[in-house]
């Protein structure tokens, strides 16, 4: 009788084949995983680059307690609309990142001591500025200074 040869390898190449595949194909999960993750970070960044402007918008509005026109200065923005009650709009565009901030603040009548503020942070468009993109949406309030607050 012929004696059987002993295999060499402990697995035969049809197992080596789908052992190989199976690795590759976690291999490739793994990195689609780590690609997919950049694109979630860049996203991540942009909102928090908005979320640090809209801040520094509500906050010096705040220090100016609602006066547009102050804040307006100190930010290098444009007030589009503003009103002895404290309502108003004031626009502040940062074009190093791409970004314009837009502050509309609303009081409802002159005994109201309190301003409400819906602030909005958009890609700036260079080609048609009119053209916004939003990223970013944020509620503000603060209180008004004693000589609007009549």
């Amino acid at each position: 009788m012929m004696e059987q040869k002993k295999r060499k390898s402990p697995l035969s190449l049809t197992e080596l084949v789908i052992l190989i595949s199976g690795i590759t194909v976690v291999v490739l999960i793994c990195l689609l995983g780590v690609l997919f993750a950049g694109d979630m970070t860049k996203g991540s960044d942009e909102k928090e680059i908005a979320a640090l402007r809209a801040s520094e918008v509500i906050e010096t509005c705040k220090a100016y307690h609602g006066d547009l026109k102050g804040a307006s200065d100190k930010l290098s923005g444009t007030v589009a609309s503003d009103d002895e009650n404290g309502s108003g709009r004031l626009i502040v565009r940062y074009p190093e990142d791409g970004l314009v901030v837009d502050l509309e603040a609303v009081s409802k009548d002159v005994t109201d001591l309190l301003v409400k503020a819906m602030v909005k942070v958009e890609k700036l468009n260079t080609e048609n500025i009119d053209e916004k993109n939003p990223i970013y949406t944020v509620q503000a309030a603060w209180q008004k200074s004693s000589q609007t607050a009549k």
